[in-house]
């Protein structure tokens, strides 16, 4: 079980040093939600997963649906 968590432990780091920081201001709470609900957990679905994140439904797939139709972010991001 230590291992799981100096695993996760480490990709949180390194989310934080490497990806975090190349993010624009204005998509930082969509990046952060989306890596949240689509990294860290096991992929369901992307509106299963969205619901697991502890919003109401609606907002959780809404959000999961601006995330996944921002064509911008993989371009400002890489």
């Amino acid at each position: 079980m230590s291992s799981t968590v100096s695993i996760l432990r480490a990709s949180t780091n390194i989310v934080k040093q490497h990806i975090l920081p190349r993010v624009p201001k204005v998509w930082l709470r969509q990046v952060t939600f989306g890596i949240s609900t689509l990294s860290l957990r096991s992929l369901v679905s992307c509106n299963a997963n969205a619901r697991m994140s502890g919003l109401s439904r609606g907002t959780a797939e809404s959000k999961m649906a601006r995330l996944l139709d921002n064509a911008k972010l993989p371009t400002k991001v890489s």
